[in-house]
């Protein structure tokens, strides 16, 4: 009996974790209920964006309401690095890396 109890907590587990897999990175602002309302750009567009420009791991996401972009950090093979994609021009504002330094220059590439 404890046996079955066991798999079947186990099969419950996989499948948890199996459905929430869609997205690798982790979002501050999951959730959040008008968290990036009325942007022409949307999440994952700005990763998708972000990615196009620098290749690695997605690692979190955070829609900056103040300054109306996402932040996008990447981890890269030399570091991570923060990429801000304007939520509705879907260009790249700023790229900095891990110690907010801004490295890369402002862009304006389209998405």
């Amino acid at each position: 009996m404890k046996y079955s109890r066991v798999i079947a907590t186990f099969a419950a587990v996989l499948a948890a974790v199996a459905l929430t897999s869609g997205n690798s990175y982790a979002s501050k602002d999951e959730g959040k209920k008008g968290s990036a309302e009325k942007t022409k750009v949307t999440l994952e567009e700005a990763v998708k964006i972000a990615k196009d420009k620098v290749p690695g791991e997605v690692i979190e996401v955070e829609y900056e309401r103040g300054k109306r972009a996402y932040e996008v950090k990447i981890r890269t093979k030399d570091g991570v690095e923060k990429l801000y994609v304007d939520a509705d021009e879907g260009t790249i504002r700023d790229r900095k890396d891990r110690d907010d330094k801004n490295t890369k220059g402002t862009t304006t590439d389209k998405k």
